[in-house]
């Protein structure tokens, strides 16, 4: 995962620091994006480190499909972070909202590796259905949304 400043698009790992879109991406020359964050499926160091095959990701991507998240104090307010280090400003009540969906989540994909079976959406009722409908939903929401985050903390204090 990296954070991206919109002002002139800057590409930071947490290990590497600063590394680049590779030229042939597709998101090379993206200046627009929604949101600071982007995943990648690779990473290789050539003339300088370059990412390949990313995609911008929302907050709520980043917390429900991540690391794991925790629920903190930053500076008097209250935050939710995936692996202590991309923290997002949040209400307590909806970082805990949040963390106990992503431990459904996990029960759940858990749940469906050990007896694979598929949900059935017309059962509104079931604890499949209804976990995934409040995540679909979240996530969607976001879309209309401000994303509101911090920089990511660095082990070494960096903050881009």
């Amino acid at each position: 995962m990296v954070l991206i400043t919109l002002t002139s698009v800057k590409v930071y790992t947490k290990t590497d620091g600063l590394v680049a879109i590779h030229p042939k991406s597709v998101n090379v020359e993206q200046t627009d994006f929604h949101y600071n964050w982007l995943i990648y499926h690779l990473k290789m160091r050539t003339s300088s480190i370059y990412l390949y095959d990313c995609t911008e990701v929302s907050p709520y991507c980043l917390l429900f499909f991540g690391g794991d998240i925790s629920i903190q104090k930053d500076n008097d307010q209250e935050t939710i972070a995936v692996d202590e280090w991309i923290v997002f400003q949040s209400p307590a009540r909806i970082a805990h909202l949040v963390k106990e969906l992503r431990k459904e989540l996990d029960i759940l994909l858990q749940e469906k590796i050990e007896s694979p079976h598929p949900v059935d959406w017309n059962d509104t009722k079931s604890r499949d259905c209804a976990v995934l409908s409040a995540i679909i939903d979240l996530i969607k929401t976001q879309e209309k949304a401000t994303p509101r985050n911090f920089p990511p903390r660095f082990q070494d204090g960096y903050y881009s």
